[in-house]
């Protein structure tokens, strides 16, 4: 009798983990957002609606302008993932009154010290509101959210099910181009009050 199949999980057919670390991006930063009432604490997680509403933008923008359905299949590069981050800004604005900023601390180069990029999300995940995005080189290549930095761990909230990175295996080769993580694979996120939604308060 043939052996029974493993079920297939997220990434086994699709290269959609971009979208996923982008949602799960947002999903950890407003856990962690300073709500201004105690009662809308339960409103920190978008419900199940928003977050397929959320996918949906996300998927639309992702494969506009192409005739198929590739970067579905094929994965998110850096660029087009950088512009999916400024479509989430705009359906947070949207549903929460939110903006996210996204910085690339390291755009550009490409070498940095795997201590410094430590300590770089370490100081940037103490604050409320924030998450961290990586994109993991070859031969994984996979976008991934980091929700904190422990000792010599990366602690992950990951599509694939992966709770976290050790940073001892790098080496030095994470901060080069072949490593685990290109420098240019980094993207810090962070809520803030939208001025759109100050100045309708206002």
């Amino acid at each position: 009798m043939p052996r029974r199949p493993t079920a297939l999980e997220q990434g086994a057919l699709d290269g959609l983990c971009g979208v996923y670390s982008i949602v799960n991006g947002i999903v950890w930063a407003l856990r962690t957002y300073p709500h201004p009432r105690p009662q809308k604490q339960g409103r920190r997680r978008p419900s199940d609606e928003e977050l397929g509403d959320l996918f949906i933008v996300l998927l639309s923008n992702l494969v506009r302008g192409h005739s198929h359905l590739k970067p579905i299949v094929e994965g998110t590069n850096s660029r087009q993932l950088f512009r999916l981050l400024s479509k989430s800004s705009d359906w947070l604005r949207k549903h929460r009154g939110l903006a996210l900023v996204t910085r690339r601390p390291f755009h550009g180069r490409p070498y940095v010290p795997t201590t410094q990029v430590a300590q770089k999300l370490g100081r940037h995940l103490v604050r409320p509101g924030t998450a961290a995005i990586l994109g993991i080189e070859a031969p994984f290549d996979h976008w991934t959210v980091v929700r904190q930095v422990a000792q010599q761990r990366l602690l992950l909230l990951d599509s694939a099910g992966t709770s976290q990175l050790s940073m001892k295996t790098w080496g030095e080769g994470c901060s080069r181009k072949t490593g685990l993580i290109h420098p240019d694979n980094i993207f810090l996120l962070k809520l803030t009050k939208s001025k759109r939604a100050r100045k309708a308060v206002a």
